[in-house]
């Protein structure tokens, strides 16, 4: 993990992005996957940024499916950091990913439709970020005007709408986040104690100028034995407009939200692999057209290997 960490960009200070503009049929195409008319994000203002996270958050998965649909459960090939081959992934394969593939085609997207972004190197965990988990996320940044915003969709359960570059703490359906500045060109972003991870930093010191500059914590995150996206199974994650977080880790699927009692709700456990299709389909707009049945049929192999070992796990804590 430590030869794949990224401290900075090849960019020194904070570039846009360039050169990574779509097509119009694949921006047309990527819109339709958003649910969304090109008159609604017209021009590239406050309003249709937030339009355009919020659908990208609440209908894109973040998803690890791939990392368990080879035979046996083994990783399949790791999707190219690619702006046209990411967008492709997302609006005609109607797949999601984690913030590598997701931030590289949302960042196309947002450029195709007349935004300025800027990449930068970040790092999921506490503050300070130890050394070598600086590279492990990828932040987005949006430039308008005078002002800047983070508009991060490869979280899983982050905030639902881009937030200012500005030390403040906000609240978003129940849930409190917190941006502050830790020196003179790095961040924390202080996630919800109910969110899947602490936190993150980000650096403004440099700038990538692709995602690809992140391939080799990428390649560590897809295949690598000790990834956690390898250690975990099967995970999808969604945030719903209505409440909360959708996730569904191997078998489970449960509605995570500060107003529950405990924090979550179970909403259905499958039992087989058409059950658990049916989640993956009806829950987070993922058809899965683009995996044959034996690697769909492997990836329910695997999520029940999972959930089969954490069930015999909590029987024996329960043992007297």
């Amino acid at each position: 993990m430590r030869a794949a960490a990224v401290r900075a960009g090849s960019l020194v200070g904070v570039v846009p992005v360039s050169g990574c503009r779509l097509s119009a049929d694949l921006t047309a195409a990527y819109l339709d996957r958003l649910r969304l008319s090109a008159a609604e994000v017209s021009e590239p203002t406050l309003q249709s940024l937030c339009r355009l996270q919020a659908a990208h958050i609440s209908l894109v998965a973040y998803e690890n499916l791939d990392s368990h649909a080879g035979e046996r459960g083994a990783p399949l090939p790791p999707p190219r950091l690619d702006p046209v081959a990411s967008a492709e992934r997302v609006a005609l394969r109607r797949r999601g990913g984690y913030c590598f593939v997701l931030v590289d085609a949302f960042a196309a997207l947002l450029t195709s439709l007349g935004f300025v972004v800027s990449l930068h190197t970040a790092g999921v965990g506490e503050s300070p970020l130890a050394a070598e988990k600086w590279g492990n996320h990828i932040v987005l940044l949006v430039h308008l005007g005078e002002r800047r915003f983070v508009s991060d969709v490869g979280l899983g359960d982050g905030p639902l709408r881009p937030f200012e570059l500005r030390e403040h703490a906000w609240e978003e359906d129940g849930y409190a986040f917190r941006l502050e500045a830790t020196g003179a060109s790095t961040w924390h972003f202080t996630h919800h104690p109910l969110g899947s991870f602490r936190g993150f930093d980000f650096c403004l010191s440099s700038s990538a100028a692709s995602a690809r500059e992140f391939g080799e914590y990428h390649a560590f995150y897809w295949s690598h034995p000790d990834s956690p996206y390898r250690v975990s199974g099967p995970v999808l994650q969604r945030v719903t407009p209505e409440r909360g977080v959708l996730t569904l880790r191997c078998c489970t699927l449960r509605r995570v939200h500060p107003g529950f009692p405990a924090g979550s709700t179970t909403i259905a456990v499958a039992t087989s692999a058409d059950e658990w299709l049916a989640l993956v389909r009806e829950h987070f707009c993922m058809p899965l057209i683009d995996l044959p049945p034996e690697q769909q049929t492997s990836l329910w192999l695997s999520a029940k290997t999972k959930h089969d070992a954490w069930l015999a796990q909590e029987c024996g804590r329960e043992a007297p």
